[in-house]
């Protein structure tokens, strides 16, 4: 069986067209991480000086550190008073946005302006940068729910930016794997290899194991090597600064509603389980589909279909519980899964993340367990 795997990869990896398209999926991939991480950020110091890239990130780092801990009504205000300097960077970052000397606001001055400053929209959007005495503030309980808190805050523009890195890049590699996996059974069948493959002393079943055992080694090893590789990365940068901050903090308006006290850490855990069971899910339609189409680009277009299609439910009046199983729905509303309840079974509460992981996994078992089953009754044409 090892030496059958070692074949399957081999002529995977041998296509010149695989690896042009793992050098593009890592193109996307280092463009992501870098966008959400942003390390050519500007930023005014106290001094009026302005601030590039790492230096910048280092400011904002020691500006939010005057910060860190559980966030009160009395922390927001001290940002409001305390960070007035701010409003030249705000000012600057209106009125010179997308120029070469456009400027951020630090990170707790964003979190004091997306969360708790009372504002008037119909105003303009730049109305909250210039009258910090003037405007009231909400109470963190009218922002934020009641039982998400404490909140804890510390700097989390790395670990923030990594997590939804993650989750963008996992999406990127189910469409990389969709187009690379492809032709493992389909490729056989065009060029009329089945009836010498399933006449060989190894037979029908180990043929398909080894084809279905390669698809599932090659997809997690590239999934966990982009997930490893990108944390190691901003914790050698960075260190592990942030991975404490409560997650409602993180991002404005994606996690806010999120009513559990969770970490940031935590959700990386969850993302990279739910992210991982997503691939496994991907890949047993792969097969599926790849053992019953015609020829490579049948398996390509019709995978992505399946793929793309659950998209459709969310026109449909359907529970989210149930909207958000597909990979393609929970991976571009990440944050719609997290603000799902927890599932009780007995006393013991499950995060949906892990619910959604965990029947990934069945069904992905059962898909690939029938998939075996279609195959070895398959005709040698």
């Amino acid at each position: 069986m090892v030496t059958l795997v070692k074949l399957e990869i081999y002529k995977l990896v041998r296509k010149q067209s695989f690896w042009i398209g793992l050098l593009i999926m890592l193109a996307f991939f280092a463009e992501t991480y870098l966008s959400w991480l942003n390390p050519t950020r500007s930023l005014l110091a106290k001094d009026g000086a302005l601030l590039t890239g790492r230096a910048a990130v280092r400011q904002d780092i020691e500006i939010s550190e005057a910060y860190q801990g559980i966030m009160t009504d009395d922390v927001v205000e001290q940002i409001l008073c305390n960070e007035r300097y701010n409003e030249a960077q705000i000012e600057e970052s209106w009125i010179l946005y997308n120029s070469e000397k456009s400027t951020d606001v630090s990170a707790v001055n964003r979190l004091v302006g997306y969360y708790f400053l009372r504002k008037d929209i119909t105003e303009g959007e730049d109305a909250w940068g210039y009258r910090y005495g003037e405007e009231e503030l909400y109470k963190i309980e009218d922002v934020f729910p009641e039982s998400a808190l404490p909140l804890y805050y510390e700097y989390s523009g790395p670990w923030g930016g990594t997590l939804e890195s993650i989750i963008s890049c996992i999406f990127l590699l189910n469409v990389f794997l969709i187009i690379g996996i492809s032709p493992i059974f389909s490729e056989e069948r065009t060029q009329k290899m089945n009836q010498l493959l399933f006449t060989s002393r190894f037979g029908r079943r180990k043929c398909f194991w080894a084809k279905a055992g390669t698809a599932y080694v090659l997809s997690s090893a590239l999934a966990f090597g982009v997930i490893l590789l990108m944390l190691l990365i901003t914790v050698s940068i960075y260190g592990t600064t942030g991975l404490a901050c409560s997650i409602q903090l993180v991002e404005p308006f994606l996690y806010q509603d999120y009513q559990f006290v969770r970490t940031l850490g935590a959700v990386i855990v969850d993302a990279v389980i739910l992210s991982v069971a997503g691939i496994w899910f991907t890949v047993s339609l792969i097969l599926l589909v790849s053992v019953l189409a015609k020829n490579a680009l049948n398996t390509v277009v019709l995978s992505f279909v399946l793929f793309v299609v659950p998209v459709i439910v969310r026109i449909f009046p359907l529970a989210d519980q149930v909207k958000l199983i597909a990979p393609i729905n929970h991976m571009t509303d990440f944050s719609g899964v997290l603000c799902l309840p927890d599932m009780q079974i007995g006393e013991t509460g499950i995060p949906y993340s892990y619910v959604i992981a965990g029947f990934l996994l069945l069904i992905s078992v059962a898909l690939t367990a029938g998939t075996a089953v279609i195959y070895e009754k398959q005709s040698d044409e």
